[in-house]
């Protein structure tokens, strides 16, 4: 997972400034911290608002909206999720919500991954 968090900001560094690709990566990037700190026995919060903060570059008003917009706020969503399951805050559950929201929001009609986007809706509704 470690390698995985290292190409991936390697390739980070490669992009030009205001590549279309840089947000897909630092959404990627997002998960990919996202599942290193839920398979980790020890939940260093470090790590999930590094994740946090990568998902969260990428979203307006700090990146332009693009196709990629619903999926890193998805992504977003899942990782605050991920958080308030390790501390019960109610606050980051909240934010995930939200995040959650305003991904289906700027997925147009039956677009890509609209499905999946109802479903983890859904999953954030039940909690």
């Amino acid at each position: 997972m470690e390698e995985a968090v290292v190409k991936v900001k390697e390739t980070l560094d490669k992009y030009p400034p205001g590549h279309v690709d840089v947000l897909a990566t630092w959404s990627l990037l997002c998960r990919i911290l996202c599942a290193r700190y839920g398979m980790s026995e020890d939940k260093y919060d470090a790590v999930i608002l590094e994740a946090i903060g990568y998902g969260e570059a990428a979203l307006p008003p700090n990146s332009p909206a693009t196709q990629y917009t619903p999926n890193v706020m998805a992504t977003v969503a899942q990782a605050y999720r991920v958080k308030w399951l390790t501390h019960g805050i109610m606050k980051d559950l909240e934010t995930a919500v939200e995040y959650s929201n305003k991904c289906l929001q700027h997925t147009p009609g039956e677009g890509p991954g609209k499905a999946w986007y109802l479903l983890n809706h859904g999953q954030l509704l039940a909690a």
